[in-house]
């Protein structure tokens, strides 16, 4: 599942939670279409709760579409409970930059959208 959580102009959050299927994936990425037609670009906050996962069209539907939109993305901040979002948020930081995207791993919720909102 993926559900608006909060938002504010082109500041948006997300939750994730379970698997993500091809249509909700679609169905998210139609949302942030709509947001694109009003903004230049967008922040975005992503909760990935411990079970959050993609199956692998949805993968690639997402891969595809951040790479049509790279320089539409300004800050992403990714909030989670793991290690390993912690350093695969990181390593992923350092290629975001060369294309103009700071990217955050966070653990609190209210950092994260108050660096988003900043």
């Amino acid at each position: 599942m993926i559900k608006l959580y909060k938002s504010f102009q082109n500041k948006l959050a997300f939750l994730i939670d379970g698997e993500i299927t091809l249509e909700q994936e679609e169905e998210w990425l139609n949302e942030l279409e709509n947001v694109l037609l009003k903004f230049d670009k967008i922040d975005l906050m992503v909760i990935l709760k411990e079970n959050a996962s993609w199956s692998a069209e949805a993968g690639i539907a997402e891969l595809k579409w951040l790479f049509r939109h790279l320089k539409r993305i300004n800050k992403i901040a990714i909030v989670a409970q793991s290690k390993m979002w912690e350093f695969l948020v990181t390593l992923d930081s350092i290629f975001a930059r060369f294309v103009g995207i700071k990217e955050r791993y966070f653990e609190k919720e209210d950092e994260a959208w108050e660096w988003i909102k900043s």
